[in-house]
């Protein structure tokens, strides 16, 4: 279970060497409204120890920048988040919360299950 700093960070490194697919799923949200969601797919092209990036093809036509340093972490059950249907396509689900006085951003981190033929 993913709940720490440090477990997450090491998450990610394992699938950065494994060049796993990641999936972010972000939803930033003011008390009154939802302001954006974004959902980017790909492999971890850069990892430091406060934020990551995922670029879905080489070119870096669509990337994800996820600053995790101030976050508190949840391991969450894919199936519970996405539903039963859209959650067969992943395994692992870390669900990251920033919550200031303006607003609260949560971003989803899953790995993607490999296909198999």
């Amino acid at each position: 279970m993913i709940c720490s700093l440090d477990a997450f960070r090491l998450l990610l490194k394992k699938w950065e060497n494994e060049s796993t697919q990641v999936a972010v799923m972000s939803a930033m949200r003011t008390p009154s409204e939802v302001l954006a969601t974004a959902v980017v797919q790909g492999h971890i092209k850069t990892l430091n120890d406060s934020s990551f990036t995922i670029a879905a093809d080489p070119l870096g036509n669509s990337i994800a920048i996820v600053n995790f340093e101030h976050c508190l972490f949840n391991y969450e059950n894919a199936e519970k988040l996405l539903g039963a249907n859209e959650a067969k396509r992943y395994e692992d689900c870390i669900v990251l919360g920033l919550t200031t006085e303006d607003g609260h951003a949560f971003v989803s981190v899953l790995s993607v299950k490999e296909k198999t033929t």
